[in-house]
């Protein structure tokens, strides 16, 4: 892979921290972690729990693991690995902006977010992506690694799409494909981190817990961040494990936010509504079911988005039962895997033999 040399200079302007604060620090894994306050001339420890405003310098001189969140809604999540030098930047339009100048980042976006890779700004929604950024002097070399959704260069308005990694030389982008050694990397980062998390909330009786299954399950989405089944084999041991904020995450982008999609994978719909973090993140924005005047008008509107899955799961439903409705959907389910590409390869394959078998 080819990285590129950037000539560039950072402004860096200190700002008194009078705004409010734009990230939260929520885990540090290993290692020593330095802040370096705005208008501060002394580094203080960072510590779980610190706030940062723009302005603020977070630096790792030797081999460490944090993670920090904005503080927005669904806010963006950045877990860095090894040594790093990252900056709170200036908000841009009031959403948090974060400066990586030194080190790896794996980022997972499910609200707009805002990132600098050494000079180049990035923007997402909805997605995950990791960036490399190293310096020499002035010059600074950035990679990025779209894993899923799309990573757009502000400046030019350029857009990668998933399974690309890109360097940045001046105007000029060259893109590569995704390597299996930046997955294994990014998946071992988010192995690690909800291994943590799980071992923080872990009660007696709870089930054992394993990096090996955590990493090859993280490992399984960011290569096939479509497969909707690996996806929510994921959430399902992220819930097992009680990782429950990652866990919804990955239920929303796999679309398994109503009854009918969790009992298709073997969850049970009362137990998300039981626990308040899934309750919340899962079922936010989701009407309720019910037989009300609007229900005609509701169901109508859901008809009009429905997606691939929904369609596999309606032709499953009818076969045996009408032939006619049973080809209709499995039609209509191989149109919208066209455009959403949540089915897997063992669904299509149901699909194409239900169609083949249907008079």
């Amino acid at each position: 892979m080819r990285t590129i040399r950037i000539l560039a200079c950072i402004p860096f302007v200190l700002l008194v921290s009078t705004v409010s604060a734009q990230a939260r620090i929520d885990r540090i894994l290993f290692g020593g972690v330095s802040v370096q306050r705005a208008g501060v001339l002394r580094a203080e420890p960072g510590v779980v729990g610190a706030t940062l405003r723009p302005g603020d310098l977070l630096t790792a001189t030797d081999s460490s693991a944090l993670e920090f969140r904005c503080t927005t809604t669904d806010a963006t999540r950045y877990k860095f690995a090894g040594r790093f030098r990252v900056l709170v930047d200036v908000p841009v339009n009031a959403g948090c902006q974060i400066t990586i100048l030194a080190g790896h980042a794996d980022v997972l976006a499910e609200a707009p977010s805002h990132t600098t890779g050494g000079t180049i700004p990035l923007a997402s929604k909805g997605t995950q992506y990791a960036v490399d950024v190293t310096r020499s002097g002035a010059d600074f070399a950035c990679t990025a690694a779209v894993f899923e959704g799309m990573l757009v260069a502000r400046a030019t308005g350029r857009t990668v799409t998933a399974g690309t990694t890109f360097s940045w030389d001046g105007p000029k982008m060259l893109a590569e494909q995704v390597t299996e050694q930046q997955i294994k990397r990014s998946a071992a980062v988010y192995a690690s981190f909800d291994l943590a998390e799980a071992q923080s909330v872990s009660t007696a009786g709870a089930p054992a817990l394993s990096l090996e299954t955590l990493t090859a399950l993280h490992y399984g989405v960011l290569a096939n961040p479509t497969d909707t089944a690996k996806r929510v084999a994921l959430a399902k041991q992220q819930m097992a494990y009680r990782i429950y904020e990652q866990a919804a995450y990955n239920l929303k982008r796999a679309r398994v936010i109503d009854d009918r999609a969790m009992r298709r994978y073997e969850i049970d719909p009362a137990a998300v509504r039981a626990n308040a973090t899934l309750n919340d993140r899962v079922f936010r924005n989701v009407p309720p079911s019910g037989t009300s005047a609007k229900s005609t008008v509701m169901k109508s509107t859901m008809a009009l988005q429905r997606t691939s899955s929904d369609y596999y799961s309606l032709a499953k439903a009818s076969d045996g039962i009408d032939a006619a409705k049973a080809r209709q959907n499995a039609t209509l389910a191989l149109a919208a895997q066209a455009t959403d590409g949540k089915l897997s390869d063992t669904e299509l394959k149901t699909l194409r033999e239900l169609l083949g078998r249907t008079p």
